[in-house]
């Protein structure tokens, strides 16, 4: 390796390859042989500088090692005194707890763990770590290549592991609907929080966007400027869509989160004996309602000739108050038109507050 590193450097300061040269003086059979030599000898000194420099390389590898090693050892040392004085004093462990590490880049939390590990590893401390597991293995695998186990990674960390049951969207939401502005919001039966409740079921929305998504509603209510009020089965769509794409428009009718969206309910006819299908279907709702809320005129003629179905009937009800018994312009679109720009407002609001944080 070194008389081919010694006849790299022959080519680059002199711009001719061995061969060449010994091809050159061919004829003069000494100077080739004591070219020879020479290349064998600077072989051997470009070896002796890659030991040198080798041999240096590995010592400064060592002194780093041994330096952060007592680092380390130090650090235990201390953390251990000052975790035995709040203990007399608290009579308690000193808890650090991490949230999300899940959320995190794979690399950035691979070496969060090797370090709690090897820095954090004394009496008294514990590390509690609220995340979502099977993305953090994913994550791992991720950082260290496909097949990579990292379930038993994990186990090297966490001493005790507990699961938790998936909390309720019903409770939840009827919890985040408590202060909403009502006066502002309508739904059918006045099932304000089921509607919601389902409707974040039926976008399968996690959590997290549940909340989101409630407080976009909140705040779209709370901008609502008209007496009558903006209907859920046209706000809940407008944030859920925004929260999902980062778009201001209505989502397509044909949308199969809409046709999930139902609150069902069957009522038996005891004069017949049949079960009657009698559910509310957002869905529905929602595409009637778009159809027609451009214009007036339309909202009217609608009202005409609509059949007796649940969907119709409702529709007929949001928009009643805006044209029946009331002189209007009949090109003017629908005030629940107005939802969307609402919608988009609050939307961009939450994303420049979320980003802040």
């Amino acid at each position: 390796m070194t008389g081919a590193i010694a006849k790299g450097l022959l080519k680059k300061h002199t711009g001719v390859s061995l061969d060449e040269l010994t091809d050159i003086v061919a004829d003069e059979g000494t100077l080739a042989d004591a070219i020879e030599t020479a290349v064998d000898e600077g072989s051997k000194a470009v070896s002796g500088e890659l030991e040198k420099l080798f041999d240096s390389s590995l010592e400064a590898l060592i002194e780093g090692f041994q330096r952060t090693n007592q680092a380390t050892t130090d650090f235990r040392e201390k953390l251990q005194i000052s975790i035995a004085a709040l203990s007399a004093e608290k009579n308690a462990p000193f808890f650090v707890l991490v949230d999300e590490l899940d959320r995190c880049r794979p690399t950035y939390a691979v070496q969060l763990l090797e370090r709690v590990k090897h820095l954090f590893d004394v009496e008294g401390v514990i590390f509690v770590f609220a995340t979502n597991s099977d993305q953090l293995q994913h994550s791992i695998a991720g950082a260290y290549g496909p097949g990579f186990d990292g379930f038993r990674y994990l186990k090297r960390f966490f001493d005790r592991t507990y699961v938790f049951d998936k909390p309720s969207i019903e409770n939840m939401v009827e919890s985040l609907c408590a202060n909403l502005p009502k006066a502002k919001l309508k739904a059918p039966e006045d099932r304000l929080s089921e509607a919601i409740a389902l409707g974040c079921k039926a976008f399968d929305l996690d959590l997290r966007a549940v909340v989101q998504v409630v407080e976009m509603i909140d705040a779209t209510a709370t901008a609502w400027p008209h007496e009558l009020p903006a209907d859920i089965s046209l706000v809940l769509p407008a944030c859920a869509h925004f929260y999902l794409s980062g778009k201001a428009e209505w989502p397509q009718t044909a949308l199969p989160a809409l046709k999930r969206w139902v609150i069902e309910r069957f009522v038996r006819r005891n004069f017949e004996g049949k079960t009657v299908d009698r559910s509310i279907k957002f869905g529905e709702i929602y595409a009637h309602a778009t159809s027609i809320f451009r214009s007036l005129e339309e909202v009217r003629n609608d009202r005409r000739r609509s059949g007796d179905s649940i969907a119709a009937d409702y529709v007929a009800s949001v928009f009643d108050g805006e044209h029946n018994g009331i002189q209007v312009d009949p090109k003017k679109p629908s005030i629940q038109t107005e939802i969307l720009g609402i919608v988009a407002n609050a939307g961009r609001m939450m994303i420049k507050t979320s980003d802040n944080v």
